[in-house]
């Protein structure tokens, strides 16, 4: 999204598949490669019609093999529903959950809210370390 690749975007649109969601993670493997600091992944569906049979396990699955230089995970754009059922996913199946929470927002300024949160409680965490 920008030069310095603190934030990585990824808008899925329309209809979509497993297929498109395996090559957006290789693509993001290959720009976080590219850095040595953490990007956060911003996967905004709210263009999607339907999401992928599939994608939650495969959700788990890739997140359980997150590169190094992953930040947060934030995704846009799912309705209140969709948020339940991911959140319901990974309390029945723990075993599944992934290395960082998956956080949700509506809109650019709650994604940067987010990031600025994740900043300040990093620092803070810093700071008594």
């Amino acid at each position: 999204k920008e030069e310095a690749k603190t934030v990585l975007v990824f808008a899925y649109e329309g209809h979509w598949d497993l297929n498109d969601f395996y090559a957006a993670i290789k693509k993001g493997d290959t720009l976080l490669d590219e850095v040595n600091h953490l990007a956060h992944l911003v996967l905004d569906v709210g263009g999607s019609k339907t999401a992928p049979n599939g994608l939650m396990n495969a959700m788990s699955n890739t997140s359980r093999k997150l590169h190094p230089n992953t930040g947060l995970m934030i995704m846009v754009g799912m309705n209140v529903f969709a948020r339940a059922l991911i959140n319901m996913y990974f309390k029945i199946y723990p075993a599944k959950y992934i290395e960082r929470p998956i956080y949700f927002a509506s809109n650019d300024h709650e994604i940067q809210a987010i990031i600025e949160h994740f900043a300040a409680v990093k620092d803070a965490t810093a700071l008594t370390n």
